[in-house]
């Protein structure tokens, strides 16, 4: 047992014995520390500065790919973890627990940081940064608020000693796990807790605890193979390395040197052909649109895929989730998908004998303000007509599944689930703080998007969310459509005034591969810098280095990213913290909905003057 695992044990012992009979006050500790150790974990493993680190050792590029992809799976993880706990923290009732849990994940984001800086970063590298870190280092000693057992390991050393530094962290993380969740089976047999309990709150102790035991195991592996100076120590190599993170791969989903993390028929980060097709005005959208289908190989696809259900093609089903539900006013169609190109889907799809054809999307957070916002009645308004096909609202066949990639949440719609061939359908636009919409993130709207995953107290990050959906019931297509109308600026996901016509259309089996040459063209230097993407990666593999691009990739000329620009930048920011505690969850920030069609529901006089003031803010104009 290392110093970090014996500290928190006499910490556990400590604990048990303050509260004698109140299992609910012991957990509740027990939470706020681990909310803050797993922040740490967090920050500090992100690969970004890693990958520095990597760059200047002696290891070969295949063995530093391993090492990188390897940690930051495990960073994926610890901030699935920290999300958690802290969302469930914010849940309470209590006020004081609510700012307690708030401190302690500012804390360990800010020593996550100082950590990761004082182990990987030299004084000639980054003097400002290790003198910023030196700073917060020496308050946290003064304060006490930095155990002793760690201080020794706040140092640059070789990789093989912060490996042996993680091992003793993720050990403690194991038994504080376990004793949590012995505490959870007694705070649910209490009559009457301090403490309120998610659904599957169990369930995800032993999830915790099983990643950490995991992790720990994957630093073993990684450390027990460098030498002082970085590099392998005698008799081990990239292969040894690849053979032993394989051994550990299944309870990881890792991507081993550069190998696929999941099996080789899984659609996700398999590459293929990505094809965009270009055109000028309403007369070649069509053309254009079939044209990408047909370089993407989107009818083979689609075969492949049934034909391994078994079925045949008037038997199989076929799902397309579309980005609907972000519609909200005629005036602005960059908010949704066309519906001209949908049903020119359907149809070549029922040309070569598919009848089960469900176009899908699932209510989100405006549903929760205005009326008619199923499924039906926004197809229509948008000119769905369902004619050879079938539109399904998700949010109305929810069935359990449980995730292997996400935690807090417990079911699916049934039409994507069961379908035999899926495609992801979106739309090119901008997002404040995910870079953009595109497929990935559509094919996370499977999941009804009512307030859950956005807002302070979310037990998930939708980013999460994506990769879960991704890894158990991917799409095996995806296309975007940024040929009429395209939502570039700060707010492109829900309302652009001045929408683009690139006369575009992107498609591929990989949606991964699709995504990455959608953020080409709209201008991103790195695409992997939109969490999306990047988490696709951290789970999926690099599916770049297997495509083959078809089609001009010069970047759409004059488009805005959504923190492009002065003032865009810092509001680009600052969108997802304001969003998720000031918006009245949701309330607030929505587009001017056609009233005719969505008629408002509960809007006060004040709730309807901040929306004004909010839409003429952010220059999205309103009534």
């Amino acid at each position: 047992m290392g110093e970090i695992t014996e500290s928190i044990a006499l910490e556990i012992d400590e604990r048990r014995a303050r509260h004698p009979g109140r299992p609910d006050l012991e957990l509740l500790e027990h939470l706020l520390v681990a909310v803050q150790r797993e922040r740490v974990a967090a920050v500090g493993y992100d690969t970004a500065r890693l990958g520095e680190r990597l760059a200047r050792s002696p290891l070969p590029e295949r063995a530093r790919r391993s090492v990188a992809r390897a940690v930051g799976q495990i960073w994926l993880d610890e901030n699935m973890h920290a999300r958690y706990l802290l969302g469930m923290l914010l849940r309470q009732p209590d006020l004081a627990t609510r700012l307690g849990a708030e401190r302690q994940s500012a804390e360990g984001g800010v020593g996550g940081w100082m950590t990761s800086v004082e182990q990987h970063a030299t004084w000639g590298d980054a003097p400002a940064e290790r003198l910023a870190a030196a700073l917060v280092d020496a308050g946290g000693r003064l304060s006490g608020r930095i155990p002793e057992a760690v201080r020794s390991s706040l140092t640059y050393a070789p990789l093989r000693a912060w490996c042996a530094f993680s091992i003793d962290a993720e050990d403690s993380a194991v038994i504080s796990f376990e004793r949590m969740l012995a505490l959870s089976a007694e705070v649910l047999a209490m009559p009457s807790a301090e403490l309120a309990l998610p659904e599957g709150f169990a369930q995800e102790l032993a999830r915790m605890r099983r990643d950490e035991l995991a992790h720990s195991r994957l630093f073993g592996v990684i450390g027990g193979m460098l030498g002082d100076d970085d590099g392998f120590a005698p008799g081990c190599d990239a292969e040894a390395l690849d053979a032993a993170l394989e051994a550990i791969e299944r309870e990881l989903s890792l991507p081993a040197a550069g190998h696929r993390a999941v099996g080789s028929s899984h659609p996700v980060g398999g590459g293929g052909v990505v094809a965009v097709a270009r055109g000028e005005g309403d007369a070649e959208k069509l053309v254009t649109f079939d044209r990408a289908l047909d370089e993407s190989g989107f009818d083979e696809a689609v075969a492949r895929r049934v034909a391994a259900s078994g079925r045949r093609p008037e038997e199989a089903r076929v799902a397309i989730k579309v980005d609907l539900m972000l519609a909200w006013h005629r005036r602005d169609p960059s908010s949704h998908v066309d519906p001209q190109l949908v049903e020119r889907m359907v149809e070549r799809l029922r040309s070569r004998g598919y009848r089960d054809i469900v176009v899908c999307d699932a209510q989100n957070v405006y549903a929760r303000f205005f009326g008619n916002r199923d499924i039906a009645s926004v197809g229509r308004y948008v000119g769905l007509s369902a004619e050879g096909y079938r539109l399904v609202d998700l949010a109305d066949e929810q069935v359990p599944h449980s995730f292997a990639r996400a935690m807090g949440v417990y079911s699916v719609g049934r039409s994507w689930r069961d379908a035999d061939a899926r495609v992801s359908f979106a739309t090119l636009k901008t997002h404040p703080s995910a870079v953009a919409q595109l497929c990935l993130r559509n094919a996370g709207t499977v999941i009804p998007q009512t307030g859950e995953y956005f807002f302070s107290d979310r037990l998930t990050d939708f980013t999460h969310l994506v990769t879960a959906v991704l890894h158990d019931l991917p799409p095996h297509f995806g296309v975007i459509d940024g040929y009429s109308w395209a939502a570039d600026g700060l707010l492109g996901v829900m309302a652009d005034p001045t929408p683009r016509h690139p006369g575009i259309v992107i498609a591929g089996e990989d949606v991964l591969a699709v995504d990455h040459v959608a953020l080409q063209l709209m201008g991103e230097r790195d695409p992997y810098r939109a969490p999306d993407l990047r988490a696709a990666l951290a789970c999926f593999g690099d599916a770049m280095a297997r495509t083959e691009l078809r089609g001009d990739l010069t970047p759409i000329e004059g488009w805005s990213a959504a923190d492009s620009g002065l003032l865009s930048a810092p509001l680009a920011a600052l969108a997802e913290p304001v969003y998720a505690r000031f918006g009245g969850r949701g309330a607030v920030f929505v587009p001017d909905l056609d009233p005719a069609a969505f008629p408002p529901i509960g809007e006060t006089t004040a709730l309807r003057a901040a929306r004004r003031f909010m839409r003429a803010l952010l220059g999205i104009g309103g009534r």
